[in-house]
């Protein structure tokens, strides 16, 4: 059924649109649009043209997080990274826990990855780290910056 289908798919459908678009349109200023969305710019499409497909060299940080089951706290994090077909860099993280946590953090910042991954990051290793961030007295955030518009927010703070 057509009601069962999201809206960004059905939008695709519609326009009989391909993988690879170009998209024509207004960059969008106003703070009251700008506040609904997380990207880094929002553009009022006015057309759409079909180009020929192309791979995008995307950089991947995956990590695992070692802690302690009965303390919580974190050990070490292990991380790899791809950086589109160049060799895969590995990164051990350890020290006290704070330092574990701002070097990871750092890491994230100078890499400035386009995909984070991991295995139940998204369940546990994520909340994990930014719980024991917050008992560091760290700030950490989940995305590149609070607003997609606003690039100088840092990923983590005192």
């Amino acid at each position: 059924m057509a009601c069962d289908i999201p809206f960004h798919l059905r939008f695709i459908y519609d326009y009989d649109l391909s993988s690879c678009v170009r998209i024509s349109g207004d960059i969008e200023y106003d703070s009251k649009i700008l506040d609904k969305y997380s990207t880094d710019i929002v553009i009022n499409a006015k057309e759409f043209e079909e180009i020929l497909p192309f791979d995008i060299p995307l950089k991947i940080f995956s990590y695992d997080i070692e802690n302690s089951i009965e303390t919580g706290v974190i050990y070490c994090i292990c991380c790899a990274i791809r950086d589109g077909d160049k060799d895969i860099q590995y990164v051990d993280i350890s020290g006290t826990e704070k330092e574990i946590l701002e070097t990871w953090m750092e890491t994230i910042k100078k890499i400035d990855p386009d995909i984070i991954v991991g295995y139940n990051s998204d369940r546990y290793d994520l909340p994990h780290i930014i719980s024991r961030a917050e008992n560091s007295n760290l700030r950490a955030r989940r995305a590149r910056h609070e607003h997609g518009h606003c690039p100088s927010h840092p990923f983590l703070t005192e």
